[in-house]
């Protein structure tokens, strides 16, 4: 039996608490595109525990791009309370993007399990010198700017560097978790920068910041 066939303990729930709340920037705090997810099994992934996002009332999946599936900020940390895991932050479609400017960068497995942060990450958290905070697994890190990203792809895997393979980096058609762990050290808001910064996945995988 293949280990990814094996149920595997659910990871802990993401509440947002009243002082990660505060640490959550306040252009985010006020925009009403929040929703609930969930921790979800499926059986047969390598990485076997997902995070959809869920209609709370009734817990099945939605389409986070849809406006009418967004909450208030305070809205879903409430009913996220009983009926869901943790909270995220709805980036919209291709069109709606472009109203937010937000892309989020993720640093998969970057945090051992005793708490160390990879070298590698904390250069990168550097470079962006932005809003950073801890994932719900506590092994990732996830770096929010203002920017664009260019082209459509996400993430290269099949990158040489072991690093860039596991970098996620997302600005539409999905939703970005949101904890307010914030990394020590880094900025409580979300940056604009006049540098460009890229990524180099290829050149439809970069990122420029206005």
């Amino acid at each position: 039996m293949s280990a990814s066939s094996v149920r595997s303990p659910k990871p802990p729930s993401a509440h947002v608490d009243d002082q990660a709340a505060e640490n959550i920037p306040a252009e985010l705090r006020n925009r009403d595109s929040w929703v609930c997810w969930a921790w979800r099994f499926r059986k047969g992934k390598q990485k076997p525990w997902d995070k959809p996002p869920i209609n709370y009332a009734t817990g099945r999946n939605i389409d986070e791009t849809d406006p009418v599936n967004w909450l208030t900020f305070d809205r879903a940390r409430e009913v996220s309370a009983n009926a869901a895991d943790g909270i995220g932050f709805a980036l919209g479609d291709q069109g709606q993007a472009d109203v937010h400017g937000l892309v989020g960068i993720d640093i998969d497995g970057c945090i051992d399990d005793q708490g160390t942060i990879s070298p590698e990450a904390l250069e990168l958290v550097k470079r962006f010198d932005s809003y950073t905070e801890r994932t719900p697994s506590g092994h990732g890190l996830r770096i929010l700017i203002h920017g664009r990203k260019r082209g459509d792809e996400c993430r290269k895997p099949s990158h040489k560097d072991k690093f860039l393979a596991n970098i996620d980096i997302y600005s539409c058609t999905r939703y970005l978790t949101v904890t307010g762990r914030i990394l020590d050290g880094t900025p409580s808001a979300i940056v604009r920068s006049c540098k460009t910064i890229i990524i180099t996945y290829n050149a439809r995988c970069a990122i420029l910041l206005a």
